[in-house]
């Protein structure tokens, strides 16, 4: 069995000048506490390392979050909403978009390049105040720029609450961008279905990914407690129509039964050259749905591995032991029911271990250390230390409405999550109140980004404050959110760190390669492995740049790049550190740019 050595202030605190002083167990040692970050003297690390038998001693981390409220807004009333990041204005720095209550206007945050933000919705026509939940940027159209998608619902409308808006209004909206700003087409392209339409339910994620074949993004809607929708790209039927959607069209396989789906991730999980969909199901076995093409979908979740029947909510995918393939890591509520196998509970962190013509998955995450975030939500992988290996960040937390409503502490005032993996193949280390990601807000979106272009990770969260009003009835109800950056920053003398950031683009109508696969190939032997996506965490998106930490004192060999369409694969050498790269493709008609 296992000896873990855990950090927790038991005999003493007190203030002194804003530091936080506090007595440990074991020997006596002292920590004290900074801006939310907990520095641990190496003599407990090292007393930590010979009580657990470990041979390996971890070294203080080289980096710490310096958390930033960015907006406090009101939100509609449910679970949380999410928050879209790409880079719209075409300026190679990350904006945001923040769905937000009815009657209050929707936020676009255009970045200033340095992580500071204007608000700049009103000017860019995106100040609309019908309820929103969750977004999605996308090129619908394939002219080149990003347009976005806002999903609605109704939930608590009828319950009175404004915030929840009403259940007429459409469910899905569309706002292309034209110069000068952004005009709602949703009625034009065939998006009409009402909020209310299948029930009050609760809006789960936006993802796209061609799963049609025709060039442009089919968009699918996760629903909890009702159906979802798959909106497929009318150009598929009608080659010489505009772009526009028609709902479900043509699809078999994949039903409108009502479920719990959360998230949703677009993948080529067999290598076919077609993009796969794998869905986070709460309340029911998660589905992983293979494309065998003109619209054809098969459920093989069971032989693949990846049914679990729990209360999966948020969903990151990334390579978290660099073999070069894609793995996926699940929150969920820990300790909270068993399946039908008897199993209990817990976060999911599936293993590919996939070979041609088999698709597989094994659940890791008790060896690795991260089965346990309590009720989780939004998660994501990044490389907060640049250090050639992917850590975990996860937020968390749940309190229900009165009169009926569970919110116990352990949930309500449960701190996020920070997972650093060693690199060592050993288990990951939490590390959230070392490094001052450990808020007890009621966590819903979290993305990473470089929002400050300082060549580090930084984490985006939205989040519910349970602080902001009473826990009464219809005052449970103006609960506000919080946006907060939290910026990365090192510590201890740390430098910034080797990385490159690649951002894959294709000429054609798929402008961002949503759905492309790159491998970094490093001296060292690993393979460094990221995927273009445009949906993920929970009701949330990063943006199409992709961010690869190296360590010190590896090479890098080559890049490839895995084209979504099928077309192949594109090789790209004389790729240095500490540099951007846009790299087009496919490789017919290949353009460069970052090369000197």
């Amino acid at each position: 069995m296992r000896r873990e050595c855990v950090l927790k202030p038991v005999e003493s605190i007190t203030e002194f000048r804003g530091t936080r002083h506090f007595r440990i167990a074991l020997g006596g040692f002292h920590a004290t506490r900074r801006r939310g970050g907990v520095i641990i003297p190496l003599a407990f690390i090292a007393a930590c390392a010979a009580i657990s038998g470990s041979s390996a001693v971890h070294a203080q981390p080289t980096f710490e979050f310096d958390a930033v409220t960015l907006s406090t807004y009101v939100p509609s009333p449910g679970m949380g909403t999410g928050i879209a990041v790409a880079d719209f204005d075409g300026d190679d720095d990350p904006d945001i978009f923040v769905p937000t209550g009815a009657g209050v206007p929707n936020l676009l945050l255009r970045n200033r390049g340095d992580g500071t933000f204007d608000e700049v919705a009103a000017q860019f026509g995106l100040a609309d105040q019908r309820q929103a939940r969750v977004a999605l940027w996308a090129d619908y159209d394939g002219d080149g720029d990003l347009d976005l998608f806002v999903g609605r619902d109704c939930f608590f409308e009828s319950a009175g609450i404004a915030a929840a808006g009403s259940c007429g209004e459409v469910s899905l909206s569309l706002f292309e961008q034209r110069p000068g700003g952004f005009v709602e087409v949703s009625a034009a392209v065939g998006l009409s279905a009402s909020a209310g339409s299948l029930t009050t339910f609760h809006a789960g994620g936006l993802s796209a990914g061609d799963v049609s074949g025709d060039g442009l993004p089919d968009i699918y809607f996760a629903r909890w407690l009702a159906g979802p929708e798959l909106y497929i790209s009318d150009t598929l039927f009608v080659a010489s129509e505009a772009p526009g959607y028609s709902l479900g069209s043509g699809v078999t396989g994949i039903t409108g039964a009502p479920g719990g789906e959360w998230q949703t991730l677009f993948h080529d999980f067999d290598g076919d050259g077609r993009l796969d969909l794998f869905v986070n199901v709460d309340f029911g076995a998660n589905q992983l749905w293979m494309n065998g093409g003109n619209l054809n979908f098969v459920d093989v979740a069971p032989a693949a591995g990846v049914d679990s029947e729990w209360n999966e909510m948020g969903l990151a995918v990334g390579d978290y032991d660099n073999d070069g393939d894609l793995d996926m890591y699940i929150t969920n509520i820990h300790d909270w029911q068993a399946d039908t196998r008897g199993e209990i509970s817990r976060n999911r962190l599936f293993r590919n271990d996939s070979e041609p013509g088999s698709v597989q998955f094994a659940d890791t995450s008790i060896d690795n250390g991260v089965d346990n975030s309590e009720w989780g939500w939004g998660t994501t992988w990044l490389d907060a230390d640049n250090d050639g290996d992917l850590d975990l960040a996860a937020t968390n937390g749940y309190c229900e409405p009165p009169p009926d409503g569970y919110c116990a502490p352990r949930h309500e005032m449960d701190r996020s999550r920070f997972f650093e993996n060693p690199g060592d193949g050993g288990p990951m280390i939490e590390v959230g109140e070392v490094v001052g990601f450990d808020d007890e807000l009621i966590g819903a979106g979290l993305i990473a980004a470089d929002f400050d272009g300082d060549g580090r990770q930084d984490l985006l969260q939205s989040a519910i404050d349970p602080g902001s009003a009473p826990w009464t009835p219809l005052q449970f109800f103006g609960r506000t959110e919080r946006l907060t950056l939290y910026l990365n920053r090192p510590v201890g003398g740390a430098q910034a760190g080797r990385h490159v950031v690649i951002r894959p683009r294709m000429v054609g109508t798929n402008s961002r390669a949503v759905g492309a696969v790159v491998r970094m190939y490093l001296d060292s032997g690993d393979v460094l492995t990221r995927l273009v996506q445009a949906g993920e965490s929970w009701m949330s998106q990063g943006p199409a740049t992709l961010h690869f930490g190296l360590g010190a004192g590896t090479a890098i060999d080559r890049v490839e790049i895995d084209w979504p369409d099928g077309s192949g694969t594109s090789v790209f050498t004389h790729v240095g550190p500490n540099r951007d790269f846009t790299l087009y493709g496919p490789a017919d008609m290949l353009f460069l740019s970052g090369f000197e």
